[in-house]
């Protein structure tokens, strides 16, 4: 090859790196602005949720923690209120009035409302981790975190309850959430589980969601690992003091079934607040898992999807366990409370925001550029590129050996070449891997 076309290759490598990095740099910039942006929406969010529940006090079940329980009762700990297991709020509520009293009710409503700012925190990071992109999980978090048909759960401080289950469940989610072998991370994980069974009956469905998670992403031991103690230990309390509260409801598949379809679409309808946005979310959702799911394979499907399509069955099994202790006494309609429209939203908000975004990351990556094959060009153009300039690769030097084991001292031509080969497929590899930047 010319000298001329030799160093005119080597610039246009030169310039592809350069725009290479460029890009690279703008995504990192993205992801920076876009968690800049949520940060402000959460602090914008606490002060509106403060404000809007300056008027709210002490009624109906928050009596029982303040005047029913004592926290140096074991009885009083692990007894019951309402069929749920409420350990961690009794003594929060306990040690929130032995600190403040009942003088003001603002303590009490700081720390239900930081649980909810915190579930909206980790939803944006089971989105960014499933691979929707900074500026659409921002903005799906936000919307959770400024989501006013669940003001019962943001507002009202005794739903510290269903907030701390959902905090700890998502928790425990996210550490279980990689592959490899089990380590710390599982541990405090299931330490986390532990904590959101003490806190309500939501604990439960979250165990159930890290358990089908782990299961098609790492298989069924290490999902045998997240559910078989901590279900075992809520079976035991279960059966000594959580079933008498359960006891003479008699309720029909019918209406079981009536309070999840109801409980469901109240939570679309919610989330679009414009009558028939629901109905649309839905379809918009069944479509983008379609075209998300179609053009992955098994493992690419197991890491993606596993967290946010077990949060999606679990807003099910949660209305199921809810509707078995309401449906009966309240009847189905009673699914469009906003304690509940709060937890199905928050559980199936991240799937409904992956479906679109890997449908369209998925169509724009169809074109062009990602259908190349970098590492078998990048084969034949080194077996090649000697000929081209009658160079021979050097042997490598020592400091070759000492420094990278099996690097290669390659001719300006074969670096060239290869360079280039791997910068032709750049922008779809920018479409499906992420940098460290990004994942905040």
């Amino acid at each position: 090859m010319p000298i001329g076309q030799r160093s005119r290759g080597a610039s246009t490598s030169v310039t592809h790196r350069e725009r290479g990095t460029h890009t690279r740099v703008t995504i990192d910039r993205s992801a920076r602005l876009a968690l800049a942006a949520f940060i402000g929406v959460e602090v914008a969010a606490l002060s509106l949720w403060l404000v809007l529940g300056r008027d709210q006090w002490f009624f109906s079940d928050e009596w029982d923690f303040l005047a029913g329980r004592t926290a140096g009762d074991l009885g009083d700990l692990f007894h019951p209120h309402d069929n749920h297991w409420s350990t961690v709020p009794i003594l929060a509520y306990r040690l929130l009035w032995w600190l403040f009293g009942l003088r003001t009710y603002l303590p009490y409503l700081v720390v239900v409302v930081l649980l909810h700012l915190t579930a909206a925190a980790l939803l944006r990071a089971v989105m960014r981790r499933a691979g929707v992109g900074p500026w659409l999980s921002t903005a799906a978090a936000s919307l959770f975190a400024l989501f006013g048909a669940g003001y019962g759960d943001i507002v009202w401080a005794f739903q510290i309850g269903f907030n701390g289950s959902l905090v700890f469940g998502l928790t425990h989610l996210l550490l279980a959430d990689h592959d490899g072998r089990v380590d710390r991370r599982d541990w405090l994980g299931i330490v986390a589980g532990f904590a959101g069974l003490l806190c309500s009956g939501v604990g439960v469905s979250m165990v159930i969601v890290v358990g089908l998670s782990t299961l098609v992403r790492r298989g069924w031991r290490v999902a045998a690992l997240h559910t078989v103690p901590l279900g075992l230990t809520y079976v035991a309390w279960w059966i000594s003091l959580g079933r008498e509260d359960y006891a003479n409801r008699d309720i029909s598949i019918a209406q079981l079934a009536r309070f999840v379809r109801v409980g469901v679409g109240a939570a679309f309808d919610a989330m679009g607040q414009v009558p028939g946005i629901g109905l649309l979310l839905g379809i918009l959702l069944i479509v983008g898992l379609v075209l998300a799911w179609r053009p992955l394979d098994y493992r690419q499907l197991r890491a993606r999807a596993a967290a946010p399509g077990a949060l999606l069955v679990g807003a099910v099994v949660f209305l199921l366990f809810s509707g078995a202790g309401r449906a009966s006494l309240l009847g189905p309609e009673f699914a469009r409370a906003s304690r509940y429209l709060h937890v199905v939203t928050a559980m199936a908000l991240a799937h409904g925001v992956v479906a679109p975004s890997h449908g369209h990351s998925q169509g724009r990556s169809a074109h062009g550029p990602a259908r190349c094959r970098p590492n078998r060009h990048r084969e034949d153009h080194d077996r090649m590129a000697p000929r081209w300039s009658g160079v021979r690769a050097a042997p490598r030097s020592r400091g070759d050996q000492r420094e990278g084991g099996g690097r290669q001292h390659l001719s300006p031509v074969t670096r060239a070449v290869r360079h280039a080969g791997d910068l032709v497929c750049m922008p779809a590899l920018e479409q499906t891997s992420q940098s460290p930047a990004e994942q905040r």
